[in-house]
């Protein structure tokens, strides 16, 4: 779900908390490389614990591939609560901004969304089409019992049911 989000969005935000640097190795390796800033957020709780955790975080993403080549993800403090931090946050992304608009990435990444968005609708619509087919519908059930039962492979139970459908 979290890649999905990045290829919706201009400016990718992982949003972690102080007590969580623990937690870094648990961080899929995948959403590291899609993050834009990294944010520390309630850091009015415990300032060192914050602190720390954005450094690590910080380390973390300097050894990793970022998203583009020409942005280094930084790694901020936060709270949410009192505002502290909210500045350099909103610069981050106001810088972000101007880059990725001034390097032509910003662009390409709303192509690569509407591409995207094209492609989802695609998938909906043929999937909607599928259910309501009339012989699809009828023997779905019975197929599915079979590929649960071990009696017909994933793989057959598609074909099949593509045929039913006029698609295969």
């Amino acid at each position: 779900s979290e890649t999905a989000v990045a290829a919706m969005t201009d400016f990718f935000v992982l949003l972690t908390l102080p007590n969580a640097s623990d937690d870094l190795q648990a961080i899929k390796r995948g959403i590291v490389e899609l993050t834009d800033l990294v944010l520390v957020n309630k850091a009015d709780l415990d300032p060192g614990a914050a602190a720390l955790a954005r450094a690590q975080l910080a380390s973390a993403f300097s050894m990793l591939r970022s998203r583009d080549a020409w942005w280094k993800p930084p790694a901020l403090t936060l709270s949410a609560v009192t505002g502290e931090g909210l500045a350099a946050f909103w610069d981050v992304a106001e810088r972000f901004r101007a880059a990725a608009a001034g390097n032509g990435a910003l662009a390409a990444r709303r192509r690569a969304q509407a591409l995207a968005a094209m492609q989802a609708e695609i998938d909906r619509a043929l999937r909607a089409r599928f259910d309501r087919h009339p012989a699809v519908r009828r023997e779905y059930d019975a197929v599915a019992r079979a590929v649960t039962e071990g009696t017909l492979t994933p793989g057959s139970a598609v074909a099949r049911l593509l045929a039913l459908a006029g698609g295969g």
